[in-house]
This record gives C-alpha cells, structure tokens and sequence, in this order.
C-alpha cells in the first residue's frame, strides 16, 4: 500500500450489516469503526435495514470524522425487495439473501472520492465478500 506523506489512509469498508442496524454482525462493525484510528478516512458500503427481525437503534449510529457511506439498494419498491429475498426464493440465493450485492460494483466505484488505500470486508453476508473482490478487480487495491 502506497500512501502519500501527509494524506490519511482511506479504507473501503464493505459491510452490509452495520449500524445503526442492532444485529450482532452490525455491532461488531461498530466496534470495529471505533477502534481504528480517526485519522483513517473510511468509506462504508451498506444497505438500508428492511422491516424484518434486525431493526435501526439509533444508539448505536457511528459518529466518525471523515466517515462517507454508501447505501446500496434495490432500485425496486421495499415490499418487492422483502419478496426477492423472501425464504421460499432460497434457490436464487447465492450465496444469500444478498445476492444482488454484487452488481452494484460500478455504483460503488461511482459515488468513491478517489481510490481507496484498501478494502475491508466483513464475513457476514458472503455476497460483501463478492462485491469487495470485484472492486478489488477493478480497482487494482488490497481486499482483506
């Protein structure tokens, strides 16, 4: 990783389940965001919380300095996208629910302010994993 004197390091975090979502994937990003140093610029590729069991607290929203987030969604109605990742369509879940992640790579590479020092995704779906490998494709960076 290159980094110029005097700029901050800036990490691409892709982590769908992050706060202010409550789920436990999500409070571990949290947890995560708060122990790197502040003078990381990250930007934060998420999706919005969909009524279901993991519900918004908005105690745990992040309050970063240099902290630019992205929310990748379907460009459908919100009942339409509770239909697609509903159970009984499993066979269309590949590897999860958010199969649809990975198509959004240009979306991604869009709405980034310069290319990112690194990419981080988290475990937690699988298919941040598959949209962290194609940006680290396309944009010739590390992915851990």
């Amino acid at each position: 990783m290159t980094v110029m004197p005097n700029q901050p390091v800036h990490l691409l975090l892709v982590a769908p389940c992050a706060p202010p979502k409550s789920g436990p994937e999500a409070m571990q990003v949290g947890r995560f965001l708060s122990a790197l140093n502040p003078e990381i610029r990250v930007t934060l590729v998420t999706t919005p919380t969909v009524q279901g069991w993991e519900q918004e607290d908005s105690s745990l929203a992040i309050h970063r300095s240099g902290l630019n987030v992205i929310i990748l969604s379907l460009p459908v109605h919100r009942l339409t996208h509770r239909v697609l990742c509903n159970h009984r369509l499993a066979a269309w879940h590949m590897p999860d629910s958010d199969f649809w992640l990975p198509w959004f790579v240009d979306q991604v590479i869009e709405r980034l302010d310069g290319v990112p020092d690194a990419i981080y995704s988290r475990s937690v779906p699988f298919s941040a994993a598959l949209l962290a490998q194609r940006l680290k494709r396309r944009l010739g960076c590390p992915w851990m």
